[in-house]
C-alpha cells in the first residue's frame, strides 16, 4: 500500500490542503519557501545542500501537515520535496530530515529510501518499545520525481521535519558544502558550561556556534550532535537559528526519566552565529560540533560535496563471517567502500546511520577518522543492557575511508552508508597505532613474548598481562596465558587482578594529594582523628598516641610486621579470626591495638599491613567519604582509569581472572578480599596502573612526589632503606614503584630512570617476587633496543 505525500509550489502561498482521490495530498507548510539555488546541469553525483527551517513537512496525527491516520506496517508513505526546489535551482538528490515514529503498535522500525528504487536492507531508525517516540536524523536520497518513502515496519504515526535539501551541482561552489572539523563539546550543561546549570522546564538558550571550534564566521550551518541526559521527565529538544521564532519541530524526544539519548542535526546559524536549543523538560544537554556547512562568503570549491547513494549496509557484526562484536575499550577499525567513480583520496566524510544492538551495558559509541586520535565526544548512547539504538552521524573518514568505532561496553553494531562528501581524508596521526588494539595483544613482540612464555611454562603459572609506557606513551600491552584454566579462556588485556600491595601505591598518591589540598599533614597525629571511630582499647600500648600519618605510610609506625592480621596463616589472628581472617579493616586493626608494638614510631621500619588499612580509615575520618571513593577521585580519574574495582573474596567479578589459590576455607588460602582495605584491596590491570604511574608527576608537584620518594629510616639490620611514602625505590633510588602479593596474584609496577614504565601481574604464587619479576622485566627488555620501541600511543586505545 502506497500513501502519497505531494508538496504542490501553487498553493504555498495558501497553505490549504487538497485531497486527491486515492492519495493524500499536501501543500508545503505556511513559511516554507522554495530553494533559490544556482542552476546546474546536474553532474552525476555531486550536490550542494541548501538549510531551510527547519520545518515540519509531515505529521500523520495532525490534519494540518500532511496525511491523517497511523502508516500501516509495510505501507509505503511517499513525501514529496520536489517544491521546496525552485524550478531554475537544480535537482533535489537527497534530503535531510529528522524521522521520528512514534505511538507504534509494536516495536519495529523504519525504512526510508528513494521512492521508485528497491527498498534497502537498511534501517533508519528502531522502536523497542510499543508507543515510545524516537527521532533519528538521516539523509536520503530522493527518485527521479523529488521523492522520497519511508515504511514502518509495524503501524505507526511518523514524522518527518526537513532541515534542508542536496541540489545536483557539476560546479564548484561557494556554499552547501560540508566542512569537519575536530569534534568539540561546545555545551555541556552537567559541568556548568557558560556557569549555566541543566535546562529548566520550557527554558530556551542560545549557544554560540560561529568562532568556536573551528567553526568560522560566515558558516551557514553547523552540524551537531544533540545528547540530553538526566533528565527529569519524559520531553523533547529543538534546535533552530537563533534570533528567529522557535518552529513546531523537534530533534530530540526524552522516553524517560534519566535517559540518554542522542541526535545529529544540520542547524542554521542564526543571529551572532547561535543556534537556539529549547528543552520542554527540565534535562541536561550536551552540544558536540562536527562540521559545518559553508556559506556565501566561502571560495568555490567541489570539497565538501555530497553523493547520496543506495543505502548500503557496510557492516553487521551479527552476520557469520563478520568480524563479531565489538569489545568495550576496543577501537575497531572499518575500511569502507567506495562508489563507482571515486578513489578513496577523494572523500573526506562519510554520512551514516550507526545501529548498537544487542548491548552488553549502557554505554555510548564515539565515530571519528581512524588513525586519528579519538575525541572526547559521542556519536550515539545507548541507556542499557540489551538495546537497539540508532543514530546517524556524518563521520571524517581517514586514508582509505576509514572510520574508526570505539564503543565503551560490548555490543554488535551495524553500518548502513548513505553517501558520501568530497574531499580529502584526516591525515594519519603518528601518535596513533596503524593496527587495531586486540584483546589478547596490542602488537607483537616477538621475543618479548616468548620470554614471558617460557616464564610462565617453565614453572607453570597459568596466565600473566604485561603493559609498558615509554616517555608518558602506552606502547605496549598483552595477555599471556589463560585467565581460567578449567575454561580455557585466555588472559586479555582488560582482564582484572589482584594487585594487592600496589594499592598502597595508590594510597600514597592520594595521602601527597591531600597534603598538597591542606586536608591534613604528614606530622599530624593519627588517633585525634580516629578516636571516634576507633577508639585505643583500655591498657593499650601508650606509645599508640604517638604515631602520626607520616610513620603509617613509611611503616614506622611500630607496629609488627607479625603478627599480621590480615595475612597470618597460622598464629595469634588465626586463632582470633579463623582461615579468612578479620571480615573488616576495622576489626583488623582493632585486634591489633591489642597487641603489643614492637618499637617506638618513628625509630624502625616494619612493613606491615596494618599501616595501610589505618590510612584508608584515615581517609574517611578527614573527609567523610568512603576511601576508596576518595581515591577514585583523587588518583584514578584524574589518571585516566574508570575500571579498577575492590576485590572480592567468594566471587569473581566478570573481568577477574580466576585466581590460582587454595581453598578459602585452608589457613592461609583466602585472604579475605574485603578486609585489606587501602592496603591491597584493588582489582586492576597492568595497563590501569601503568596509567597512574605515568600520571604520578602531574598529580602532585615535583616536591611532593621527592617526598614520597625520599628514603625514610633503616631496616632491623641497619641497611639503607628504600621505602618512602607508599612507594619502593629501586635500583638504589633510580626507580621507583611497588609490588603486590596475595594468594593467586603477583604483581610490580616500575618506573624507570630511562623513561620507561611497567607493570606486570602473574596470577600464580611464588617467593621473592620483587626479585623474581624485576629479573624478568629485565631479560624481556633487554630484547627492545631503545630506539626500536614504537610512536604511537595506545593510552587512547585500550579499555
Amino acid at each position: 500500500m502506497r500513501r502519497r505525500i505531494a508538496q504542490v509550489a501553487a498553493l504555498i502561498a495558501t497553505g490549504s490542503l487538497v485531497v486527491g482521490i486515492g492519495a493524500v495530498v499536501a501543500t508545503a507548510p505556511i513559511g516554507a519557501t522554495p530553494i533559490d539555488a544556482p542552476a546546474a546541469s546536474g553532474a552525476p553525483g555531486t550536490s550542494h545542500f541548501v538549510p531551510l527551517g527547519p520545518i515540519r513537512l509531515v505529521d500523520t496525527r495532525q490534519p494540518d501537515v500532511g496525511p491523517l491516520g497511523m502508516v500501516a506496517a509495510g505501507a509505503e508513505l511517499v513525501v514529496s520535496v520536489d517544491s521546496l526546489v525552485k524550478p531554475d535551482a537544480g535537482r533535489p538528490v537527497a534530503v535531510a530530515v529528522n524521522i521520528t515514529a512514534t505511538e507504534s503498535a509494536d516495536p519495529g522500525y523504519v525504512t526510508a529510501w528513494a521512492t521508485g528504487r528497491a527498498r534497502p536492507n537498511a534501517s533508519n531508525l528502531n522502536v523497542e518499545q510499543r508507543g515510545a517516540t524516537v527521532p533519528n536524523f538521516a539523509i536520503v536520497p530522493v527518485g527521479e520525481a523529488g521523492e522520497f518513502s519511508l515504511t514502518p515496519s509495524v503501524a505507526a504515526h511518523l514524522i518527518v521535519d526537513v532541515a534542508g535539501v542536496f541540489v545536483s551541482t557539476e560546479q564548484p561552489v561557494a556554499s552547501g558544502r560540508f566542512a569537519a572539523v575536530v569534534p568539540s563539546r561546545l555545551l555541556d550543561t552537567r559541568l556548568g558550561s557558560g556557569g549555566l546549570g541543566p535546562f529548566a522546564a520550557g527554558e530556551t538558550r542560545d549557544v554560540a556556534i560561529s568562532g568556536r571550534a573551528g567553526v568560522p564566521a560566515g558558516a551557514a550551518a553547523a552540524v551537531v550532535t544533540l545528547t540530553a541526559t538526566e533528565a527529569a521527565e519524559a520531553g523533547y529538544v529543538s534546535a533552530w537559528p537563533a534570533g528567529s521564532s522557535r518552529p513546531t519541530v523537534s530533534h530530540l524526544n526524552i522516553p524517560a526519566p534519566n535517559s540518554t539519548v542522542a541526535n545529529m542535526a544540520i542547524v542554521p546559524l542564526g543571529t551572532g552565529g547561535a543556534i537556539s536549543l529549547f528543552a520542554e523538560r527540565g534535562t541536561d544537554l550536551l552540544v558536540d560540533v562536527v562540521g559545518w556547512i559553508t556559506g556565501s562568503s566561502s571560495s568555490p570549491s567541489s570539497d565538501g560535496l555530497f553523493v547520496p547513494v543506495v543505502p548500503d549496509r557496510q557492516l553487521d557484526t551479527r552476520q557469520v563471517g563478520s568480524r563479531g562484536a565489538l569489545l568495550g575499550g576496543y577501537r575497531a577499525d572499518l575500511s569502507l567502500r567506495t562508489p563507482a567513480g571515486l578513489s578513496p583520496g577523494q572523500v573526506a566524510a562519510v554520512a551514516a546511520n550507526l545501529t548498537v544492538t544487542a548491548t552488553s551495558a549502557p554505554l555510548f559509541v564515539t565515530a571519528y577518522p581512524a588513525r586519528t586520535i579519538r575525541p572526547e565526544t559521542s556519536s550515539l548512547n545507548a541507556d542499557r543492557a540489551g538495546q537497539t539504538v540508532a543514530a546517524f552521524s556524518i563521520v571524517p573518514v581517514g586514508a582509505g575511508t576509514a572510520i574508526s568505532l570505539r564503543p565503551f561496553a560490548r555490543t554488535h553494531a551495524i553500518v548502513d552508508v548513505a553517501g558520501y562528501f568530497l574531499g580529502s581524508p584526516a591525515a594519519p596521526d603518528p601518535s596513533v597505532s596503524h593496527t587495531e588494539p586486540s584483546p589478547s595483544a596490542t602488537s607483537s613482540m616477538t621475543a618479548f613474548d616468548e620470554v614471558i612464555d617460557e616464564f610462565l611454562g617453565a614453572n607453570g603459572y597459568a596466565g600473566a598481562s604485561v603493559a609498558v609506557a615509554r616517555d608518558d606513551r602506552i606502547v605496549y600491552a598483552r595477555g599471556y596465558g589463560l585467565a581460567n584454566a578449567a575454561t580455557r579462556e585466555p588472559v586479555r588485556v582488560e582482564h582484572h587482578f589482584r594487585i594487592a600491595s600496589q594499592s598502597k601505591f595508590l594510597t600514597g598518591i592520594t595521602f601527597a594529594r591531600l597534603f598538597e589540598q591542606g586536608v591534613v599533614s604528614p606530622n599530624q597525629r593519627v588517633w585525634p582523628l580516629l578516636n571516634v571511630r576507633l577508639p585505643r582499647p583500655p591498657g593499650a600500648d601508650s606509645r599508640l598516641g604517638l604515631i602520626t600519618i607520616e610513620q603509617l605510610l613509611t611503616h614506622e609506625s611500630g607496629f609488627p610486621a607479625a603478627p599480621d592480621p590480615f595475612f597470618d596463616d597460622g598464629g595469634a589472628a588465626f586463632e582470633a579470626f579463623g582461615p579468612a581472617g578479620p571480615l573488616s579493616c576495622l576489626s583488623g586493626a582493632g585486634w591489633m591495638l591489642t597487641q603489643p608494638m614492637e618499637t617506638t614510631p618513628g625509630t624502625r621500619y616494619r612493613y606491615a599491613n596494618v599501616n595501610y588499612c589505618l590510612l584508608g580509615l584515615l581517609i574517611e575520618a578527614v573527609t567523610g567519604r568512603a576511601w576508596s571513593e576518595v581515591v577514585t577521585e583523587e588518583v584514578l580519574r584524574p589518571s585516566g582509569v574508570v575500571d579498577m574495582y575492590l576485590g572480592r573474596t567468594y566471587s569473581r567479578s566478570p573481568l577477574d581472572v580466576a585466581h590460582v589459590t587454595p581453598s578459602v576455607s585452608a589457613a592461609g588460602g583466602g585472604y579475605f578480599m574485603e578486609s585489606i582495605g587501602a592496603a591491597g584491596a584493588w582489582m586492576g590491570t597492568p595497563t590501569d596502573i601503568v596509567r597512574v604511574a605515568m600520571s604520578a608527576d602531574e598529580l602532585m608537584t615535583a616536591p611532593s612526589l621527592a617526598d614520597m620518594r625520599a628514603r625514610r629510616g633503616t631496616d632491623p639490620d641497619g641497611a639503607a632503606l628504600w621505602y618512602g611514602r607508599g612507594v619502593v625505590n629501586y635500583r638504589s633510588g633510580a626507580a621507583y614503584g611497588h609490588t603486590g602479593a596475595l594468594q593467586g596474584s603477583r604483581t610490580m609496577v616500575v618506573h624507570e630512570a630511562n623513561g620507561l614504565t611497567w607493570a606486570i601481574m602473574v596470577n600464580a604464587r611464588f617467593s621473592n617476587h620483587a626479585e623474581v619479576l624485576l629479573a624478568l622485566m629485565d631479560r624481556a627488555l633487554a630484547t627492545v633496543p631503545t630506539n626500536t620501541w614504537p610512536s604511537y600511543d595506545l593510552n587512547r586505545d585500550l579499555p
